[in-house]
């Protein structure tokens, strides 16, 4: 009996990045050893879903160095 490929779907993204941004992409890539654009983005959007996932869920994200605890705002999904 012969085994179904999943298929998945995949939608084509493409983006005008200001250089600004490109040179913010290339750190992040560069700190995070990542190879390419469509790694980040992957790896972007599996964050945000989580976050969501947990904002709508009450919970706030936040940044803890030592002792220090900052609540992370992010107005443009909503949450502050």
């Amino acid at each position: 009996m012969k085994e179904k490929k999943k298929v998945t779907e995949k939608i084509r993204v493409v983006l005008d990045i200001p250089n600004e941004a490109r040179e913010d992409l290339k750190s992040i890539k560069d700190a995070l050893e990542i190879k390419n654009n469509k790694e980040l983005v992957r790896y972007a959007l599996g964050l945000m879903s989580l976050i969501v996932k947990h904002k709508r869920q009450g919970y706030d994200v936040l940044l803890k160095k030592d002792d220090e605890v900052y609540k992370v705002a992010m107005p443009f999904l909503g949450f502050s």
